[in-house]
């Protein structure tokens, strides 16, 4: 193993940058109100839980977008 694979093998984690997924979120409330946004998160199922914790009970879905 050469010296700079042993150090990407070293790295934790935390040191690596996190790749973040631009998701389109929808969302249909217990009421029957409708909710949309774009934002960044690390997984759709972040996206997924970021919805449930801004609106409760609902109706969730996740897309994630290109680039």
């Amino acid at each position: 193993m050469s010296a700079s694979t042993t150090a990407c093998a070293a790295a934790t984690p935390a040191a690596r940058p996190a790749r973040l997924v631009k998701c389109r979120v929808s969302v249909r409330t217990a009421t029957g109100e409708q909710h949309s946004y774009t934002a960044l998160f690390k997984s759709t199922c972040g996206a997924v839980m970021d919805a449930l914790d801004r609106f409760g009970f609902c109706k969730v879905s996740v897309e994630a977008m290109r680039e």
